[in-house]
């Protein structure tokens, strides 16, 4: 909003755009236990393997919802207005053919009308980051081993797996209220890669 209305910051106060309220993160490093006795070939194959992980989980992105340039001031500063209804719904995924998750209610949001600044809400009534997201988790793994072939000499053999679960976390749904598409999750984080590495240290 422009410096001359009242108040002029009142919709930029509110979570930054990577505030997270609640954040999980869980890592690990196990060396299994040395296989001592039996057959000498099979302690060389089974010992010295080590799994690691980090499992992370936090809760949403905050959303803001913007709305149409109606004010005539040129900024592009404009928010939505909100009914004060469940800005949560199943609704605006129909007649959709791509991949698409509803999450926000468009019947429950609009835009001002054309050049309508004085006339409350001014800009909009949706104050920044308002509404959350859906949550993220995942668990990344690996299993490592080093082999030892001569004096120094050592042979290192790495499998790693991105999102081991195969877990989908979708990304953030279209926040312009003036878009066909607002509301709808289209995006998700990777699914699960698996990368295989090998290394000679000496």
């Amino acid at each position: 909003m422009p410096v001359y209305e009242p108040n002029y910051k009142r919709l930029d106060r509110g979570p930054a755009d990577y505030d997270h309220r609640n954040v999980l993160t869980v890592s690990y490093v196990y060396k299994l236990p040395k296989l001592n006795g039996g057959n000498a070939a099979l302690r060389y194959a089974v010992n010295g393997w080590q799994p690691n992980g980090i499992y992370s989980f936090r809760s949403g992105d905050p959303l803001t919802i913007t709305g149409a340039g109606n004010s005539g001031t040129g900024l592009g500063r404009e928010r939505s207005i909100w009914n004060g209804k469940n800005p949560y719904g199943p609704t605006t995924c129909t007649g959709v053919t791509s991949a698409c998750k509803p999450f926000l209610k468009k019947a429950n949001f609009s835009t001002k009308p054309l050049y309508t600044v004085n006339t409350p809400p001014s800009y909009g009534n949706v104050v920044k980051g308002s509404f959350t997201g859906l949550q993220y988790n995942d668990w990344h793994v690996s299993l490592m081993r080093l082999f030892p072939i001569y004096e120094s000499t050592k042979f290192e053999f790495r499998a790693e797996y991105f999102n081991i679960l195969n877990h989908t976390n979708l990304g953030d749904p279209v926040q312009a209220v003036t878009s066909s598409s607002f509301g709808r999750i289209t995006s998700a984080q990777d699914p699960r890669i698996g990368k295989l590495g090998v290394k000679l240290l000496f």
